[in-house]
C-alpha cells in the first residue's frame, strides 16, 4: 500500500517549534522556499489556527497582519512549514486542513487530498525561562510525530538543549503561576483516503518526478510515448477498473465536476467516493474508456447524445464484462460502468439466506406446473439473482426453458436466453409471443413493462406454462395495484397470478469486527414505533442483545461485508383473489395477508436483525416501516 509523502517539517534543534513572530525572516533559509505551512496556538488546549501554502517568506509576513490569526496571538502562535513540489502542493494543503481542521478557515484547494506525514511536537520553552525560536535550517535527524501528540505540554517544560546559533532569543512572558496538568488530547482523526486515490497519488509523484526528455535539438522528447501502455491516462484507466473489480463493485461513476473528475464505487448498493483527479492533469479517462469500448472518442461528445457499449476486462484472474453509458453534461460526459462478473455463481435457494420456513415455500411455489409469479422490488435488490435461482433449480434435461431478458446478466448452462434488440423491433410482447411457438415449459420475462406484454405473460401462464417475471414495484401487493392500472382485468389477475414476492437487500455486518451490546432507549423506542405501525410484533429477544460493527480492514472500515435478502411471499389465496376481484383498496389486502400469516420483509428484517446479521439502520433503509 502507497505510503504517505514524508514531509520534513522546519524547526530548531531539540524538537522546538518556532514562533510565529520570531522568525527571523532575513535567513538565507527562506530564499525562494516554496511550501505548505501550520500555524497553531499555545496554552493548555492548543489548537489549529491556520493552514496554507505558497511562498513561506511572504506568508509569514501576511501571517502576522491577519486580524483573524492574530486574534489567537494571547495564546502565543507558533508555526512550522515544510518543502512540497508545486504539483502536489494543492493536495498535501488539503490533506493537513482536512486532518487539523483550522480555527481559520479558507477555500479549500479542488485537487485531490494527498497525505502526507503531519508536525511532530510543540513549542517548549527550554530552561531559563527563554523562548527559543527558528533562525536557520531545521534538524533534519528529528522525526516528525503525528501534531497534538505532545502540544498539551505546559509553558515552561524543558525539552531538550539548544545551540545559541540555531536560535534567536526573544523576551521571555510575565511570569505567571504553574497551571494544573492538561488533560489528555485525543490525536485528531484523519479522514480516510481510499486505495486508489493512495495508488493515483503515488503514480502522479511518480510521473512528475521522472526527468523531461530531451529531443535531439534539444526541444521534447518523441511526440507520443513508444507503447501506450507506459501512458498515464492507461495506467490510471487501469488502475480504476482493477480497484472497481476488486472491491466488488456492482457499477463505477466517473461524473465531471467543476474542478475535478469525481471517481465513485457502488459497493453493497452504497456509493463511495474513491478518487478525485483534478483537471488541471488533463486526463481525458472517459475518452480513453470509450476506445477501450470501442467507441469514437469524438463521437458525440458535447452533442448532446449519450451513448452505450461494452468492453470486458480481466483482473485477478477473474474475467467481467463492463456495459458503458454515457451521459452529456454542461461539465462534459459522465461514464457509468456496470460490472457483470463471469466468476459470480448463480446462489442456491439455501445460500440466498432466506429463514427456512421462507425457502420452503418459495421451493414449493416455484415447482408448480404453471402460473405467474412475480417478483417486485427497487433496482438493484437482486430480482433477477433470486430468478436466476429459481431457473437454475429447475433446470433438468426434461424442462425447456426459455428467457427473454434486457440484459442477460448470468449465463446458465442448458436454459436457452435471449436478448432484446428494441432497434429491431424484438420487444418484450413481440419475444414473449415467438417464446410461445418455441414448445417452453417455463419462461422468464425480464420485465412487464406495457399492457400487451402483460396480457401475453398471463394468457401463458393460464395455458399450461409456468412465467417469471418482475415488476417495479415496492411491496408484494403493489404489484397488484400496477396491473390493475396497466388496464388488466381483475379476473385475469386473480386467475393468472401464483405469488408474488417483494424483496430488498441489506448490508450484512462484518463478521471480523461483529460485536454484541445492549440496545439503547432510543432503538428499543423505534423498534416499537415500527412494529406498532406495521401491525406486526417484534421477534423475541432483540429488545436485549443487538449486533454492531465497529470497521477493519476485512471491510475497508465500513463495519460490513456483502449483503443479505430480506423478502416476503404473498401466495394468492382464496382470501386474497377475493380481494383482488372487488379491487378491495390496499389497506383492505394488507390486513388480509396479515391475517393469513404472511411473513412481511419488515418481520423478514427484523428477524435478521435479531440474529446479528445486520442492524436496525440497514432494515430501516431498505425496507422503511412497510
Amino acid at each position: 500500500m502507497p505510503k504517505p509523502i514524508d514531509l520534513v517539517w522546519n524547526k530548531a534543534r531539540g524538537d522546538l517549534w518556532a514562533e510565529l513572530h520570531a522568525v527571523d525572516l532575513e535567513s538565507p533559509h527562506f530564499n525562494g522556499f516554496q511550501g505548505v505551512y501550520v500555524v497553531w496556538h499555545g496554552g493548555k488546549t492548543p489548537e489549529t489556527v491556520r493552514v496554507g501554502q505558497g511562498d513561506i517568506r511572504q506568508a509569514i509576513l501576511s501571517l502576522r497582519a491577519d486580524s483573524q490569526v492574530q486574534a489567537f496571538k494571547v495564546q502565543k502562535l507558533y508555526i512550522t512549514w515544510a518543502r512540497v513540489d508545486k504539483i502536489m502542493r494543492d493536495g498535501v494543503e488539503r490533506f493537513i486542513a482536512e486532518s487539523l481542521q483550522p480555527l481559520v478557515k479558507t477555500a479549500a484547494p479542488a485537487s485531490p487530498p494527498v497525505e502526507c506525514t503531519l508536525p511532530g511536537r510543540a513549542v517548549a520553552v527550554p530552561a531559563g525561562g527563554l523562548i527559543a525560536t527558528v533562525k536557520t535550517q531545521a534538524d533534519l535527524d528529528a522525526q516528525p510525530r503525528q501534531i497534538y501528540e505532545d502540544m498539551v505540554r505546559r509553558d515552561g517544560e524543558a525539552a531538550g538543549s539548544l545551540k545559541a546559533s540555531d536560535v534567536q532569543i526573544v523576551a521571555p512572558p510575565a511570569p505567571k503561576p504553574a497551571p494544573a496538568p492538561a488533560p489528555a488530547a485525543e490525536t485528531p482523526k484523519v479522514k480516510s483516503i481510499s486505495v486508489l486515490q493512495k495508488r493515483f497519488n503515488e503514480l502522479i509523484a511518480k510521473t512528475m518526478a521522472k526527468p523531461e526528455a530531451k529531443g535531439f535539438f534539444g526541444g521534447g522528447g518523441a511526440a507520443k510515448p513508444k507503447d501506450e501502455e507506459d501512458t498515464v491516462v492507461v495506467d490510471v484507466v487501469k488502475m480504476i477498473l482493477e480497484e472497481g473489480v476488486r472491491a466488488r463493485s456492482s457499477d463505477i461513476h466517473m461524473e465531471p465536476l467543476e474542478n475535478y473528475l469525481r471517481v465513485r464505487f457502488r459497493v453493497d448498493g452504497i456509493l463511495e467516493e474513491v478518487l478525485n483527479i483534478p483537471r488541471g492533469l488533463k486526463l481525458s479517462v472517459v475518452s480513453h474508456i470509450r476506445v477501450r469500448c470501442g467507441l469514437d472518442p469524438e463521437n458525440a461528445v458535447n452533442t448532446g447524445r449519450p451513448q452505450d457499449s461494452r468492453m470486458a476486462v480481466t483482473v485477478d484472474g477473474q474475467s467481467a464484462d463492463l456495459r458503458l453509458s454515457t451521459f452529456p453534461t454542461t461539465l462534459g460526459d459522465k461514464a457509468v460502468l456496470r460490472i457483470i462478473n463471469h466468476n459470480q455463481k448463480v446462489p442456491t435457494l439455501e445460500e440466498l439466506g432466506l429463514r427456512p420456513q421462507i425457502t420452503e415455500h418459495w421451493r414449493g411455489l416455484i415447482h408448480r406446473p404453471q402460473g405467474m409469479i412475480v417478483v417486485t422490488g427497487p433496482a438493484g435488490s437482486g430480482k433477477s439473482t433470486t430468478l436466476y435461482t429459481a431457473l437454475q433449480t429447475l433446470n433438468t434435461p426434461a424442462r425447456n426453458i426459455v428467457t427473454l431478458e434486457d440484459p442477460i446478466e448470468q449465463t446458465i448452462q442448458g436454459i436457452t436466453q435471449g436478448a432484446l434488440n428494441a432497434k429491431m423491433g424484438f420487444t418484450f410482447a413481440e419475444g414473449l409471443r415467438s417464446i410461445l411457438r418455441q414448445d417452453p415449459n417455463i419462461i422468464m420475462v425480464g420485465e412487464v413493462r406495457d399492457k400487451e406484454t402483460a396480457e401475453i405473460a398471463m394468457s401463458a401462464a393460464l395455458t399450461g406454462h409456468l412465467l417469471f417475471t418482475t415488476l417495479h414495484t415496492t411491496s408484494s401487493l403493489g404489484a397488484i395495484t400496477r396491473l390493475l392500472d396497466m388496464g388488466l382485468e381483475p379476473f385475469l389477475i386473480s386467475a393468472a397470478l401464483t405469488a408474488i414476492c417483494a424483496q430488498r437487500l441489506a448490508r450484512r455486518l462484518c463478521p471480523s469486527c461483529r460485536e454484541s451490546y445492549t440496545p439503547t432507549t432510543a432503538e428499543l423506542s423505534e423498534i416499537k414505533d415500527l412494529t406498532a405501525r406495521a401491525g406486526i410484533t417484534a421477534p423475541p429477544g432483540i429488545a436485549k442483545e443487538l449486533f454492531r460493527s465497529k470497521g477493519c480492514s476485512s471491510c475497508r472500515d465500513t463495519g460490513f461485508a456483502g449483503r443479505v435478502l430480506v423478502m416476503e411471499v404473498v401466495e394468492m389465496t382464496t382470501g386474497i383473489r377475493q380481494a383482488i376481484l372487488r379491487k378491495a383498496s390496499m389497506d383492505e389486502m394488507r390486513k388480509t395477508v396479515l391475517e393469513e400469516g404472511v411473513v412481511t420483509m419488515l418481520m423478514d428484517g427484523l428477524d435478521k436483525v435479531a440474529q446479528g446479521i445486520t442492524t436496525m439502520g440497514e432494515i430501516v433503509r431498505v425496507v422503511g416501516g412497510d
